[in-house]
């Protein structure tokens, strides 16, 4: 399980995130079945949004490609393509290069105290 997006360049610049988007390995549906209270929202690129005590947590997923043409842009930038990596780091990377802006693409993993930037988000930072 990692964060993403505005929630890791909210913590980076010690503001109060208004709201955590949280990326994992398990599918929508996975997610859907484990918390009773959430639904699967969003065309373009879907999430899972899990009402716990009050808030909404943004879950996506590893498993979900956005309908944007990512295989066109992955074939297109080989060179930015890690050459070696763990398969963890290479679900990051795919991901991060779906993202809309550098900084949505910075992944924080709360269990190790990791920042992952593959796309150059902590320099516009």
């Amino acid at each position: 399980m990692f964060f993403g997006g505005g929630c890791v360049r909210d913590l980076l610049l010690k503001r109060v995130p208004k709201d955590f988007d949280v990326i994992t390995t398990a599918n929508l549906k996975q997610i859907k079945n484990h918390f009773h209270r959430s639904h699967i929202v969003g065309r373009h690129f879907p999430v899972c949004v899990v009402h716990i005590r009050g808030h909404d947590i943004e879950v996506s997923s590893f498993d979900t490609v956005a309908n944007t043409g990512f295989a066109e842009r992955e074939n297109s930038v080989p060179r930015l393509m890690p050459r070696s990596c763990h398969e963890t780091d290479m679900l990051l990377w795919r991901n991060s290069m779906q993202r809309d802006f550098t900084v949505n693409s910075l992944f924080f993993d709360p269990y190790n105290s990791r920042i992952y930037d593959s796309s150059g988000g902590m320099t516009d930072l």
